[in-house]
């Protein structure tokens, strides 16, 4: 494994689960507004199942987000998954 590449996974391994989420909502907005909403919805899906599951959130919770038909219930999804780890950490 090359030096880079270890640096990039220890960075990310990193951060909290409220931060991986900001940075997915953020990434997912970026595809809404490159791919439009219909394709970048579907686009969408495949990447936030990387985010979730590199956080391991349970498959439950990524077939609920699959199932998710705006980009709207997109970001609020992943805002509101941040804001609860938030608060729970804060606890």
């Amino acid at each position: 494994m090359s030096h880079h590449h270890w640096f990039a996974v220890t960075v990310i391994e990193r951060r909290s689960c409220a931060e991986v989420l900001s940075i997915a909502e953020r990434h997912v907005t970026h595809i809404h507004d490159f791919y439009g909403a219909e394709q970048g919805v579907r686009i969408a899906r495949k990447h936030v199942k990387a985010y979730l599951q590199r956080i391991a959130v349970d498959a439950l919770q990524i077939s609920a987000f699959n199932e998710l038909e705006t980009p709207r219930d997109q970001t609020s999804f992943l805002r509101e998954c941040a804001d609860a780890d938030a608060r729970m950490r804060a606890a």
